[in-house]
């Protein structure tokens, strides 16, 4: 992604990204661009990939080699990823491939967005909400099998849902620090 790609400057919006991420003590973001390694740069950042703990992708209308990459990587892994794809008619057969791969697989979700203004502000919004929704999955998951080993995550999440289930307060002390400190960056009381 070293290119620009039909005006869209991939090193710039990159960087806005990784630095709105690296404001938060907790997220590590990487970009290929700040490492000089003595590794060949494919199989470095397929490294890098396979390290990272979660994945993102932005993609325009033309699935770049980078990106490609990157999503095999991912899917072989079994890696979190978000996945964020440029709305447009214009997409190569590629890029389509990718979202309906995605979709046939049900491998993850992805966000469609109408440009890349202030992308590094929902990477870090969808990053952390993830981060949180990953943790009620889990930590609901496990308090329902304990509770009763047939009720499956689906039926668990409709219950809840129908319920109007809120998650209180107190069971987000397991964030302890973490979580006052990431809505403190935000401007945001705990």
């Amino acid at each position: 992604a070293m290119r620009e790609e039909n005006g869209t400057n991939w090193i710039e919006i990159r960087n806005k990204v990784k630095e709105k991420l690296a404001r938060c003590p907790y997220i590590n973001p990487f970009i290929i661009e700040d490492h000089a390694s003595e590794i060949p740069s494919i199989p470095y950042f397929k490294f890098m990939v396979r390290q990272s703990d979660i994945v993102i992708l932005l993609v325009k209308e033309e699935l770049r080699f980078g990106v490609q990459t990157e999503f095999s990587v991912v899917y072989e892994e079994n890696k979190p990823c978000l996945a964020y794809f440029y709305d447009s008619e214009d997409c190569d057969l590629q890029t389509i491939a990718l979202k309906n791969n995605i979709i046939n697989t049900d491998f993850t979700t992805f966000k469609t967005i109408p440009n890349f203004e202030n992308i590094e502000e929902k990477v870090y919004d969808d990053l952390i909400q993830n981060i949180i929704t990953q943790y009620k999955f889990n930590h609901f998951n496990k308090i329902f099998s304990i509770e009763d080993k047939s009720i499956s995550v689906e039926s668990t999440f409709k219950d809840l849902a129908n319920n109007n289930y809120i998650l209180e307060k107190d069971s987000l002390d397991i964030f302890s620090n973490c979580f006052g400190s990431i809505l403190m960056l935000d401007g945001y009381s705990y």
